[in-house]
């Protein structure tokens, strides 16, 4: 399903990524600071490199410091408080390079009800909305460059030029000095790009998401339309899920997430759905979600609802 507001945005931009511009195209727009930023954040995201890195060297010049000559040590006992400290530093520094270098995956998860505030060894801010999880390792990071695990719903604001790679089960994200919100549902996932570009790929494409910009893949082709005006932010950091165009059957299971409740659908879940209810409020969204849907919903133990069709009028 195409979105109305697919064609208030020129094409060059996905011409461009498939190399379907000519060279008298690209020479008059290359001088455009947006074409810049687009054809940056492209190359960026195809050169993602990391500096070498040997475990077996750094292990080797660490057990030379420890293998000093004595005079060292002599003249530093002459000086016991600062040996003293200076032992602990070497020790507590010692500790932690060993914690590091064993490669241990950092894994951050959210579940229902909760949200938490991550931040990346570049510096990347990242705001975990409920039931997701982010998840980085080390050892690939200094490796292969600024990679992560993403899966659920988060907000990252990167400070910086270089690319930071997001990996989830549809395909990846690179952002370099953007603000984006991502949503990975399943077979689809969504990004709101609220400064800056993001570029989005799936195994046969790739999308820039440029500034005030909503971009959905329903596993099967791209939906793209402008965010409202106001927005600075993701709505749900300020307490309300804000649905656009979604089906029912996803905005159900988005529900189901976010209340730890279970629910039957007797309607047809294809059909689509444009609302906002707040987070942490479940009568007042099944309230929404009747009246907007024309649902009928009958409450059981074990919070388990079921919503029926209301029956067609006449």
């Amino acid at each position: 399903m195409d979105s109305e507001h697919d064609n208030e945005y020129p094409d060059w931009r996905d011409r461009y990524i498939h190399g379907e511009l000519t060279p008298e195209e690209i020479r008059a727009i290359e001088q455009e600071s947006e074409f810049k930023e687009v054809r940056a954040v492209l190359e960026a995201g195809r050169t993602l490199k990391a500096p070498a890195y040997s475990e077996h060297d750094a292990w080797e010049q660490f057990k030379r410091l420890r293998r000093r000559p004595e005079s060292r040590i002599e003249a530093l006992k002459k000086r016991r408080v600062t040996l003293l400290f200076t032992g602990l530093a070497v020790l507590v520094i010692a500790t932690l390079s060993i914690w590091w270098y064993q490669g241990r995956d950092r894994v951050y998860s959210t579940g229902p009800g909760q949200t938490d505030q991550v931040t990346l060894p570049d510096g990347t801010r990242v705001t975990l909305h409920i039931s997701s999880t982010l998840t980085w390792e080390p050892d690939r990071w200094r490796r292969r460059g600024r990679i992560a695990g993403f899966s659920g719903q988060a907000y990252f604001e990167r400070p910086r030029n270089q690319p930071l790679e997001l990996q989830h089960s549809n395909g990846s994200v690179v952002l370099a000095r953007s603000r984006a919100d991502i949503r990975v549902r399943d077979s689809y996932f969504a990004v709101t790009t609220f400064e800056g570009q993001a570029v989005a790929i799936t195994r046969d494409t790739q999308l820039v998401v440029h500034t005030g910009t909503f971009a959905r893949w329903d596993g099967y082709r791209w939906t793209k339309y402008p965010i409202t005006k106001s927005w600075s932010a993701p709505p749900w950091l300020a307490g309300n899920t804000v649905i656009e165009d979604l089906p029912l059957g996803e905005v159900i299971r988005e529900i189901e997430r976010l209340y730890r409740v279970s629910i039957d659908l007797n309607a047809d879940p294809d059909r689509s759905f444009s609302g906002s209810f707040p987070n942490y409020d479940l009568q007042e969204a099944i309230t929404i979600l009747e009246d907007r849907a024309d649902l009928r919903a009958d409450y059981f133990a074990g919070n388990f609802i079921v919503l029926d069709s209301l029956p067609e009028e006449g």
